[in-house]
């Protein structure tokens, strides 16, 4: 959502370091790769985005507080 909010960013991010980002959706892989360049999304883990988990409101509230940072 965010990243659709922005204008679809070009900005691309290595997801590799993440052991499940195979398991991004193809149609979610620029937002998520934008998300993550932008420190927006930081992953579950240092190693995990888990991209089929439901965020936290805690999550979300901080996904915001740093997508208002930019």
């Amino acid at each position: 959502m965010l990243y659709r909010y922005a204008g679809e960013p070009d900005g691309a991010a290595d997801l590799s370091a993440y052991t499940d980002a195979g398991s991004v959706s193809a149609y979610a892989e620029k937002a998520v790769q934008w998300c993550v360049k932008n420190r927006i999304l930081t992953g579950k883990t240092s190693s995990t985005l888990a991209p089929k988990a439901t965020a936290t409101r805690a999550e979300c509230a901080a996904m915001l507080q740093r997508f208002a940072a930019l």
